[in-house]
C-alpha cells in the first residue's frame, strides 16, 4: 500500500547544491562599495565580521538590493507536482480585446491585477504549452466556466461575507474538489489610478481624459450606447443629433446639466423622437467634441477605453457602463440586453474595472445578449454541489496553456464568462531564475516518480483519499500497459495526472531568492510551495546565515522597510518552531511590529500568529511526506 493511502503525501527533498563563495562578503562589500572612493581590494581586505552584518543590514535599510544579485545559489528539488494550466478553449483579456490564450504572444499586453486589487496591462514573461491527455477540473456555475489541471491555483476568497472581509488567495483546483464554497472575482475596484504604462500611442490624451470626473464619463456611454453614429457636426463643432428616444435626450440633458454644458433638447409630437445639441463651450466640452471627432462610433470609443484603462478610475469606467446601458434603453445594472456582437466583447471586457461584470449569452448571426450582473454579483459565491455551480473531474486530450505574469493573476474568459484567476505553476512563475525539469518526454517514469503528491485536505478525508488513489492508479496501470506496448515515453505520458512527482533543478541570485520568500513562505502560500520555500530558506540560513536571517514572509520584508533596524523571524517564532529551523537564539529578542497590517492586511497583533501557522503546516507536511 502506498505512503498516501495512510494519509501521507509523496516526500519532498531539497538540497543546496552550489552557491556563491564568501557570500555575505560579497553583499556587504558591494553594499559598501557604491558609497566609497576605495579599491575594492582594500575593502574587502579591510571588511570586518561586525561590518558584514552591518552592511548587509544597510543593504535592507536603503532598499539598495543590487548587491545581493551577485550571489547565486542553485537547489535540486524533487517530490512537487508538474505544471497547472488551461484548456484551448479558454481566452484571455488583451488590450486589444479577447484572445484564445493559444493565440496570444510574449508582444500582447494581456489583463493582470496586483496584490492590492489594482488593474494593469503586462506583456507575458513567457507563455507555456504542454500536451495532455489526462483528468482535468471542471468549474462552473452560470457566471464562471473554468476547464483547468487539477494543479492549476484559483484566486478565490475562503468565506462567502462581504468581499472586503475575505480571505484572498490561490487554492489548487484539486483542492477545491474536496467540497466547500468559494468567492470568485469577476472585477476589480480600485479608484486611484495607476499610470504603469504610458507607452500608449493616445497617452496624452488618456491622461487628459483620466482627470475627468464620472459624470463626463456617463454622458460619454449614453452617447456611445445609443445616438453615437447619428451624431453630426454643426456650427462651431456643435454636436447636433436627431430622432433620440425621448428618455435618452433627458439623461444626456441631466448630464450636460451636472456638467455645465450647455445643451439644448426639443421634442416634437408626431413621436419620431427628440433632437439635441451640445454647445461646445468650455474645457469640458471640448474634450467630449475631439474624442467623438476621433471615435466616431461605439466600437472604437469603447476600443479607446480599453486600450486607456489603465490610466482610468473604476468610478470614471462605471460612470461609462452605466450610461452605456441607459443608452441600450436599461438602467438597471441586472439587465439582459440585445448587442453586436463586437460591441458586446468590448463592453465586457471595459467592465473589468468597473466593479461590474457581464455574460455573454447566445444569439444569432452578429448579435447576441449580454447579461449584466450587479456589484454583488460580480463576486459570485462556487459551491461544489448543489445549484450554486459544479466542482467535478472530466477527460480532456489536447494542449493546456499557461501565461507567466506579475502577481499570478489574468483575466480570463470561457464560454462567455469572465474571472479573475491564477495561471502557472508557482516554481517556474519566477522568471529571473533558470530551471532544468524531469522530462517525461525521454524517459519511462520509474516507480519512485509515480508516487503522487496528496493535497493534506484530500489525504485528511477517507472517502476523497480513496477516490484520489483510484484515479491515480488507474492512470498508472494505463501508462505501464503503454510502456510495456512498446509506445514511447512522449506518446505514454498523455495518460499521466499531475499528481506523479518531478525533480528540478533551480538556480536564483539572492535578490530574486528574498522576493521568492517573501511570497511564498507567507501563510497565505499554496501548501505546496509553501513547504519547499521554508526548506529552501533553511539551506540557505545554514550556510549564510548573517545573510538570511532577514529573511521571510512578505511581513517581514514589509516591516524592514519601515524600520531603522530590521527585524528577523527569530524575533516572532516561538522556541520549538525556531529550533526546527536552525535559529538557536530565538526567544533572546522580542520586537514590537509597527505596520498597521500585513501586505496580506492581516492586523498587526495577528502577524506573528499568522507566520506560526503557516510554518506550522509547512513542518506538518514536510514530517508527514519524510521530506527533508
Amino acid at each position: 500500500m502506498s505512503q498516501a493511502r495512510h494519509g501521507r503525501c509523496s516526500k519532498v527533498k531539497v538540497e543546496l547544491v552550489k552557491y556563491t563563495p564568501d557570500c555575505e562578503k560579497l553583499v556587504a562589500v558591494a553594499g559598501k562599495q557604491t558609497l566609497t572612493r576605495k579599491p575594492f581590494e582594500e575593502v574587502w581586505r579591510s571588511m570586518s565580521e561586525e561590518e558584514v552584518e552591518s552592511w548587509i543590514r544597510e543593504t535592507l535599510r536603503r532598499g539598495h538590493l543590487s548587491p545581493w544579485e551577485h550571489c547565486v545559489y542553485t537547489f535540486y528539488i524533487e517530490g512537487i507536482s508538474r505544471v497547472a494550466c488551461y484548456d484551448g478553449e479558454t481566452e484571455v483579456l488583451t488590450k486589444h480585446g479577447w484572445k484564445r490564450i493559444s493565440s496570444v504572444s510574449l508582444e500582447d499586453d494581456v489583463a493582470c491585477m496586483d496584490d492590492d486589487g489594482r488593474f494593469f496591462w503586462c506583456k507575458p514573461q513567457a507563455k507555456i504549452v504542454e500536451e495532455y491527455k489526462g483528468a482535468m477540473v471542471k468549474i462552473s456555475n452560470e457566471s464562471v466556466s473554468l476547464l483547468v489541471t487539477p494543479e492549476h491555483n484559483m484566486w478565490v476568497c475562503t468565506c462567502t461575507g462581504m468581499r472586503e472581509e475575505c480571505r484572498w488567495q490561490f487554492v489548487s483546483a484539486q483542492a477545491m474538489l474536496a467540497g466547500g464554497c468559494y468567492k470568485l472575482a469577476k472585477s476589480t475596484v480600485h479608484d486611484a489610478t495607476e499610470t504603469r504604462n504610458r507607452n500608449s500611442l493616445r497617452a496624452g490624451f488618456a491622461e487628459r481624459l483620466s482627470r475627468l470626473e464620472p459624470k463626463v464619463f456617463e454622458l460619454l456611454g449614453l452617447l456611445a450606447g445609443s445616438v453615437l453614429e447619428k451624431a453630426r457636426r454643426e456650427r462651431d463643432d456643435a454636436l447636433a443629433v436627431e430622432h433620440v428616444e425621448e428618455r435618452v435626450a433627458h439623461g444626456i440633458s441631466e448630464c450636460c446639466k451636472a456638467l455645465g454644458i450647455q445643451c439644448e433638447v426639443r421634442c416634437g409630437k408626431s413621436g419620431r423622437g427628440c433632437s439635441v445639441t451640445i454647445e461646445p463651450a468650455g474645457e469640458v466640452a471640448h474634450l467630449i467634441g475631439e474624442i467623438l471627432s476621433t471615435t466616431p462610433s461605439a466600437r472604437r470609443l469603447l476600443e479607446f477605453l480599453l486600450e486607456s484603462l489603465e490610466l482610468l478610475s473604476s468610478l470614471q469606467v462605471r460612470g461609462f457602463v452605466q450610461g452605456f446601458l441607459r443608452g441600450l434603453g436599461e438602467g438597471s445594472e441586472t439587465a439582459i440586453v440585445p448587442c453586436h456582437k463586437d460591441v458586446a466583447d468590448l463592453l465586457q471586457a471595459v467592465m473589468v474595472k468597473s466593479g461590474l461584470s457581464a455574460t455573454i449569452l447566445s444569439g444569432s448571426g452578429n448579435s447576441v445578449l449580454l447579461k449584466v450582473h450587479n456589484a454583488s454579483d460580480s463576486w459570485p459565491v462556487l459551491c461544489s454541489g448543489g445549484d450554486k455551480g459544479d466542482i467535478s473531474i472530466t477527460h480532456y486530450t489536447g494542449n493546456v496553456y499557461s501565461l507567466v505574469v506579475p502577481y499570478h493573476k489574468l483575466y480570463v474568459r470561457r464560454k462567455g464568462r469572465t474571472v479573475w484567476s491564477g495561471n502557472s505553476h508557482q516554481l517556474v512563475r519566477h522568471r529571473v531564475a533558470s530551471y532544468s525539469q524531469f522530462s517525461q518526454r525521454y524517459r519511462i517514469m520509474k516507480d519512485e516518480m509515480l508516487e503522487p503528491v496528496v493535497p493534506p485536505s484530500i489525504a485528511s478525508k477517507e472517502d476523497a483519499l480513496s477516490e484520489y488513489m483510484r484515479a491515480h492508479e488507474e492512470a498508472i496501470k494505463a501508462y505501464r500497459k503503454l510502456s510495456e506496448l512498446g509506445i514511447p515515453p512522449e506518446d505514454a505520458r498523455y495518460v499521466l495526472p499531475q499528481s506523479v512527482r518531478t525533480k528540478i533543478l533551480v538556480t536564483m541570485n539572492a535578490r530574486e531568492l528574498l522576493h521568492f520568500f517573501g511570497l511564498r513562505m507567507c501563510t497565505r502560500a499554496q501548501w505546496e510551495i509553501r513547504a519547499m520555500a521554508w526548506l529552501m530558506w533553511k539551506r540557505v540560513f545554514e550556510v549564510h546565515p548573517k545573510l538570511w536571517r532577514w529573511a521571510g514572509p512578505r511581513c517581514i520584508l514589509s516591516e524592514n522597510s519601515l524600520r531603522e533596524s530590521p527585524v528577523t523571524l527569530e524575533g516572532v517564532l516561538n522556541r520549538d518552531l525556531a529550533r526546527k529551523l536552525g535559529l538557536q537564539e530565538a526567544g533572546r529578542e522580542r520586537v514590537s511590529l509597527v505596520q498597521e497590517r500585513c501586505p496580506e492586511l492581516v492586523p498587526r497583533a495577528s502577524i506573528p500568529n499568522c507566520i506560526k501557522r503557516g510554518l506550522e503546516e509547512a513542518l506538518d507536511y514536510i514530517e508527514s511526506s519524510g521530506g527533508s
